[in-house]
């Protein structure tokens, strides 16, 4: 990646930095003298002007409405993640329609519009295969559907009060309906059947059943295609799940409690009750469709509804995916998947838990994460101020676009870094100049950007480097 018009310099380019977020160019103009400040960050050292400055796996952008951050800082990370898998999100179209036309040069193309709003426009004269999320389509075995019904109630089941203690108690009852949903053997043949996937599993939820439980050894074979609890019991006995006796369990269990652990189990499915969530119709998305070279998944998610819990079963089961071949990451054929999520707290609802561990194990993974929000205070509102710390703590580096309020990142930045070298140039009154060099303290104003195309990037708690971000009509990467 260049800049369009950048003039050739006669000196051997930096790396390309192909295997990490990007977070512009770095800004260190000569001054009047015509000497480069020095580049002190650790991460940086040894580049100049011009070069794309060094980041780390996971990069944080915070910035206000207006601040850039589409068009100079996700849709170049977009594009610039070539032939390797990437999944985008965002609350509108704009990143579809300025990535989806290079991103389906490099392989594959699927769309996951949960908003109903991506504009055919956006999609002209691209190949895109439009697709759905099935919580049951990305599960097969007991562990994977209890971890599913685990995420499930944490976004949707309550987590205070008596709505936890519903929520706990419906932890392996809803494992069983996301496993009966799924494929089952036919009781005559043994032939795999597909049960339904999480339509009939929202149906089922809410629909205990006839009070008499039906015989799978009786001289009459039952009609497993009814959604209620019956029918996900003996599915789930069909396919040998352990946790098939808690629904039965909880089904005899008093009224009044069955009931409103019940309604725990029907709210955590309660996202595709949205028929843009449902997407009915449509081939549900596996995180196999990602190991085609250059594969890329774009998400649309609304600011508000249910559509969060969908989009983060499937980021946590795509990261799954990569847990499962990291030996093949390691030996480097299989490349690493990014995540470029906008306004992530409000489009896919993920909890801190996952989000702050992929940031402490994502790059032996494979997985690279760019995360954009407004202000990191709407980790706050989704996660509470502890976890919320966590991840401005953790996170490895961080994009300071204009207009960002971040105080507690820029203060520890200053205490971290050292005094940085100032060049004052003066003119005498016989028109002399004259140059001097000093060593002067950072302060958050002198590190917060105050231009549109500026930006600064933190690393590792220190202050790291001034950056350039051209809008993305500026560079080549459209070309």
């Amino acid at each position: 990646m260049a800049l369009a018009r950048k003039q050739p310099q006669a000196r051997r380019a930096a790396p390309a930095l192909t295997d990490e977020p990007y977070a512009g160019f770095i800004d260190a103009k000569p001054g009047p003298d015509g000497v480069a400040p020095i580049i002190t960050d650790p991460t940086n050292r040894g580049r100049r002007h011009g070069d794309i400055a060094a980041t780390m796996p996971h990069l944080f952008v915070p910035g206000g409405t207006g601040a850039g951050k589409s068009r100079r800082v996700l849709a170049p990370n977009i594009i610039r993640w070539a032939g390797k898998p990437c999944i985008a999100l965002s609350c509108k179209d704009d990143l579809v329609a300025l990535t989806i036309a290079k991103r389906a040069q490099r392989g594959p193309v699927y769309l996951l519009d949960l908003a109903g709003t991506v504009r055919a426009s956006a999609l002209q004269g691209v190949p895109v295969t439009k697709v759905r999320i099935d919580p049951c389509a990305l599960i097969s075995t007991d562990n994977e559907a209890l971890k599913m019904a685990d995420l499930l109630l944490a976004i949707g089941g309550g987590t205070e009060g008596d709505s936890k203690t519903w929520a706990d108690q419906a932890r392996r009852p809803l494992t069983t309906i996301l496993r009966a949903g799924g494929y089952y053997p036919d009781p005559q043949t043994g032939q795999p059947v597909w049960g339904g996937g999480v339509a009939w599993a929202l149906d089922a939820a809410e629909d205990p059943g006839p009070e008499q439980m039906p015989d799978l050894d009786g001289d009459e074979l039952p009609d497993l295609s009814e959604p209620n609890w019956n029918s996900a019991y003996l599915r789930a006995l069909l396919q040998g799940s352990r946790h098939a006796k808690s629904l039965l369990a909880l089904k005899r269990k008093d009224p009044k409690l069955r009931d409103s652990v019940g309604i725990s189990i029907a709210n955590a499915l309660s996202g595709w009750s949205d028929d843009h969530v449902a997407g009915v119709g449509l081939p549900a998305f596996t995180p196999d469709m990602l190991d085609t070279p250059g594969a890329t998944l774009f998400i649309v998610s609304p600011m508000v509804g249910d559509a969060g819990a969908a989009v983060s079963t499937l980021l946590v089961r795509c990261v799954e995916h990569w847990r499962h071949h990291v030996e093949d990451v390691e030996k480097g054929v299989r490349p690493a998947l990014m995540f470029v999520l906008d306004e992530f707290t409000n489009g896919s609802k993920l909890p801190a838990k996952f989000a702050n561990a992929w940031v402490g194990e994502g790059r032996g993974l494979g997985i690279r994460t760019v995360l954009a929000l407004q202000d990191s205070v709407q980790l706050e509102a989704l996660w509470g101020q502890a976890e919320a710390k966590v991840m401005r703590k953790i996170m490895p580096a961080t994009l300071i676009l204009p207009g960002a309020d971040e105080d507690e990142m820029l203060e520890r930045a200053v205490k971290n870094t050292p005094s940085e070298e100032r060049v004052t140039a003066s003119v005498d009154a016989s028109g002399k100049a004259s140059q001097s060099r000093d060593r002067a303290g950072l302060d958050t104003a002198a590190l917060t950007p105050q231009r549109d195309g500026e930006g600064r990037l933190l690393l590792r708690g220190r202050a790291g480097v001034r950056v350039l971000l051209p809008d993305i009509s500026k560079t080549d990467l459209l070309d």
